[in-house]
């Protein structure tokens, strides 16, 4: 049973996979974790961005390519090299109403 468990992927890969994120992206699932970073939110952890993937995947209204583009930003979310004007610029194409406009604010 446990080599059984040892072949599945983890929640949060499975749930990339479901989101169609990149296969480079899908397989650092497993190995995400976020960077230390000074001041930063206690909810920026793999299980933030798990949640995070669980509302993309339950928004009927996104489209499978603003799906994927705010994953990516969710998942860059993790590391300390990511600014809010590195965010902004990545999430700038999505359109800033509706509900993917609801969730670019998740990033302000």
């Amino acid at each position: 049973m446990s080599s059984d468990n040892a072949n599945q992927p983890s929640p949060l890969a499975a749930k990339a996979k479901q989101l169609n994120l990149p296969p480079e992206m899908q397989t650092q699932m497993d190995t995400l974790a976020p960077e230390e970073n000074e001041g930063c939110h206690i909810s920026n952890d793999t299980s933030a961005v798990e949640t995070f993937f669980d509302v993309l995947l339950a928004d009927t209204q996104l489209t499978e390519p603003q799906r994927i583009q705010l994953a990516q930003a969710r998942i860059n979310m993790l590391s300390s090299a990511t600014t809010l004007a590195t965010m902004t610029r990545d999430l700038a194409t999505l359109p800033a109403d509706g509900h993917t406009g609801e969730l670019k604010q998740y990033f302000d």
